[in-house]
């Protein structure tokens, strides 16, 4: 293939507001089961995303919060719903080159996004700047790639022309149901591709007041396709830029 805090398509909501999924038994303890006899699938969204609500208010307000911790239990939780219960985006926020996105729900630092791809829509790679994202399945199918800096790189959104290198650290297909995650550090990179049939997933994101040790800015990314290193999964990219800043 192939946010100053600006963000990746989607992510505009009032005043710009910045609008893996391993699944362990013992995230499965600490989990609060709502669901009850005769309560309905849309009963059952309703009130996740009201418990992640407060739960994501909360733990963006730590000091040190363990993020892929918190997206674990995430991730568990989202497996006791049907993908397809989730109501739909309240407005279109973003619509150019094949994908459309807006959110479903906002209660910062809580956000959910639902992003729908044409076939062979592509969204290219690009950074979070102070985010946590859990992204999951709902139709179709997108190949989602995620990338970590190897080594250094100038500043991102500047030194446009110069060339560094990102380790491809995870590759998996969304399809319902499936995760894929990135955190402030850990696989802050990611790229989709829809494919033949197209796709919608909805992100789940954490908005914390400060990136901490992560981006400072957003950019988006050209990443070769061809690999540099073949065994490592490294290749060469350079920064773009905020290509979805208005002119």
């Amino acid at each position: 293939m192939s946010h100053s805090q600006a963000h990746p398509p989607g992510v505009h909501v009032s005043r710009r507001m910045a609008l893996h999924g391993a699944l362990g038994l013992a995230a499965l303890t600490v989990i609060q089961r709502t669901s009850r006899a005769g309560e309905s699938a849309a009963d059952e969204v309703d009130a996740f995303l009201e418990r992640w609500a407060r739960q994501t208010e909360t733990h963006a307000g730590q000091d040190k919060p363990n993020e892929d911790e918190f997206l674990h239990r995430l991730c568990a939780d989202l497996a006791r719903l049907d993908p397809a219960g989730f109501p739909e985006r309240k407005q279109v926020s973003f619509q150019a080159d094949g994908v459309a996105s807006g959110p479903v729900a906002v209660q910062m630092p809580f956000l959910v996004l639902q992003f729908d791809l044409d076939p062979g829509a592509v969204i290219p790679a690009h950074n979070h700047v102070g985010w946590s994202f859990l992204s999951m399945g709902v139709r179709g199918e997108a190949q989602v790639q995620h990338y970590e800096l190897a080594g250094t790189a100038p500043e991102p959104g500047e030194e446009r022309d110069t060339d560094f290198h990102v380790r491809e650290v995870s590759s998996c297909l969304l399809t319902p149901g499936r995760t894929s995650s990135l955190t402030r550090t850990r696989a802050n990179i990611h790229a989709f591709r829809a494919g033949e049939n197209g796709a919608r997933f909805i992100d789940f994101g954490v908005q914390f007041p400060d990136p901490g040790e992560g981006y400072r800015s957003f950019s988006a990314l050209a990443v070769d396709d061809e690999p540099a290193d073949r065994e490592r999964r490294v290749y060469a990219a350079r920064w773009l830029g905020n290509i979805y800043a208005k002119d």
